[in-house]
């Protein structure tokens, strides 16, 4: 069958669309997406059945294809189209920069297919609604943007539904964690949607993965695996922490390092779990990758406990050190050192690896992969420096590292960006109404940045303002930050750490009044920390610098967005 159309229909027409059976005419105006000169044309195009056109999507290597194939069959798209549509965008645009740069020029395109997603999320089965959320998740269109947060909403609404009937697997479920994670959207959605060990494992590692705080979500996870223990059954520790319907044996050593690491990671998991991830990893330590081996060791040292687990992990890495990769190398010499664990035989031979793969070691410096590149090889090298610290600490002798690696991990070590917090301001405005000068991030000779260094009865004192991110949730410090003050104390520093709950119990309406709580506060806790009595605590009042609380009024007022730069005077 022959269509004849008029010319200039074509080209007056905004746009045109004709149907028969298995072929179109469409008269394109230009895509919003494809970057193209101002043209009409009219392009025959087939129509493709449905595993066809999935086929077709699945296909696709750009992100301009993937929009073609939505212009042309867009109101063929089912459930099944839609859900391979955004499964592949996500895959595209987290594996290649330039699909990122022409989603974030052209991203407006995506609105007639969110809108088609938003109508059809009813039908869309298990793996389909996963799949959805998965790769705009991963194309990060997230629900911080007001265009895509009704669609998250609907998406959580959804996966609900589909927790209600039962029908997400863990694995669904831990997909569907990663991508609520990484949208910032629902935070403790599934929280009580598991009904096994499994499931809890998944969604604490996805969240943990994604980089998220959700502490209620990991409360409720640790509380659920101790609720609903059975303590009857074998290797009754593990089983009274973690077990209700699967048994420890059906861990493998993957899902172990995985658990361990998650739980590390957010400083959600009481003593107990820790204790029975021991008796659970010990006997299967043959059955560990040397990731997972340096991720066991990382995490066990970040949460402070069972040591007993460093030694039979020592025999194990030293079997296998060779397979080692730099950067599980540098992982694990750093866990060791904040575990405070000496093991000479196993530093002896990562020390004497280091030199015999120093090409390899040293490429853990900055690269030209981009910012998350070298965010990450920093990392490493920091943590080598701290186990180079460490050696100077124990005294011990085993060898160093070699210069050159030495020279880099030092360099990249003392020149890590610092952020002062707002607290930690505050904390030397205080300083300031007792009349102490102060100075922040003083960097020492060995790298390390003190958040603030004062002098108090002619004793030099470094003070850490420590926020959320130092302390676990049962207010113990990391692993980072004990071996922070452990070294710092190593290398003469008196120390005084500020905990962030402390301070913020300083408050009050009164701004007098405060600051008189926060520098006694301070006083006092100087006073215990260099072993003197001052006369500024020792008879119950303190002298307020008005000065100071001047300076941090303005401070204050110049933070806000209508602040114009009045010059307005406070008295006092």
């Amino acid at each position: 069958m022959c269509v004849c159309l008029p010319l200039a229909s074509l080209l007056l027409a905004p746009s045109f669309a004709w149907t028969a059976h298995r072929s179109a005419w469409i008269a394109h105006r230009p895509h919003a997406w494809s970057g193209g000169a101002v043209r009409a044309t009219a392009v025959a195009v087939a129509a493709l059945e449905p595993k066809q056109l999935t086929m077709e999507l699945v296909r696709s290597n750009r992100t301009v294809q993937l929009m073609r194939l939505w212009e042309e069959h867009g109101d063929d798209f089912n459930a099944m189209h839609i859900s391979a549509f955004w499964n592949r965008l996500g895959k595209l645009v987290r594996s290649s920069r330039a699909e990122q740069s022409w989603l974030r020029a052209r991203g407006a395109a995506l609105s007639p297919v969110r809108e088609r997603t938003l109508a059809m999320l009813p039908d869309l089965e298990a793996r389909s609604l996963v799949n959805t959320a998965h790769g705009l998740a991963s194309a990060r269109l997230l629900a911080s943007s007001p265009a895509w947060l009704q669609l998250w909403g609907s998406l959580d609404g959804a996966a609900r539904a589909q927790c209600d009937r039962r029908q997400l697997t863990p694995q669904n479920l831990a997909n569907l964690a990663w991508s609520f994670a990484t949208a910032r959207h629902g935070d403790e959605w599934q929280s009580g949607e598991f009904n096994n060990t499994q499931g809890l494992v998944n969604v604490v590692w996805a969240y943990a993965t994604a980089g998220h705080e959700a502490p209620l979500l990991y409360a409720a996870v640790a509380s659920r695996l101790q609720q609903r223990a059975d303590a009857a059954a074998p290797q009754g520790l593990l089983l009274a922490n973690f077990s209700f319907e699967v048994r420890a044996e059906q861990f493998n050593a993957q899902g172990l390092a995985n658990l361990a690491w998650a739980f590390a990671s957010v400083g959600g998991a009481p003593a107990p779990v820790f204790e029975a991830l021991h008796v659970a990893i010990l006997p299967k330590l043959r059955e560990f990758t040397g990731q997972g081996l340096a991720n066991v060791a990382w995490a066990f040292a970040t949460a402070g406990h069972a040591r007993a687990l460093f030694g039979p992990l020592s025999s194990e890495l030293l079997s296998r050190l060779d397979a080692l990769r730099a950067k599980e190398l540098a992982i694990t010499a750093w866990a060791y050192a904040t575990a405070g664990v000496v093991d000479a035989p196993l530093f002896d031979a990562i020390a004497r690896l280091a030199t015999r793969r120093l090409g390899d070691l040293a490429c853990l410096g900055p690269t030209d992969d981009g910012d998350e590149s070298r965010k990450w090889n920093d990392k490493q090298l920091n943590q080598l420096h701290q186990w180079s610290l460490w050696r100077a600490e124990t005294g011990c002798e085993w060898p160093p590292l070699p210069p050159q690696l030495e020279r880099r991990s030092r360099a990249a070590f003392a020149s890590a960006q610092v952020h002062p917090s707002r607290m930690q301001r505050h904390v030397c405005y205080a300083l300031g109404s007792l009349g102490l000068p102060s100075q922040e991030e003083v960097r020492i000779p060995e790298g390390y940045s003190i958040d603030v260094a004062t002098e108090w009865g002619g004793v030099r004192v470094g003070i850490e303002v420590d926020g959320p991110s130092h302390f676990r949730t049962d207010r113990r410090p990391t692993g980072s930050t004990v071996l922070k003050r452990r070294q710092l104390r190593h290398f003469g520093w008196t120390l005084l750490s500020v905990p962030y709950w402390e301070w913020e119990a300083l408050r009050d309406e009164d701004r007098f009044i405060q600051r008189q709580m926060q520098c006694a506060y301070l006083a006092e806790a100087l006073d215990e920390a260099t072993g003197t009595r001052t006369t500024a605590s020792g008879d119950g009042w303190v002298a307020i610098d008005c000065t100071s609380l001047l300076d941090e009024a303005t401070a204050e007022l110049e933070d806000l967005p209508s602040f114009q730069g009045h010059d307005e005077r406070l008295s006092c």
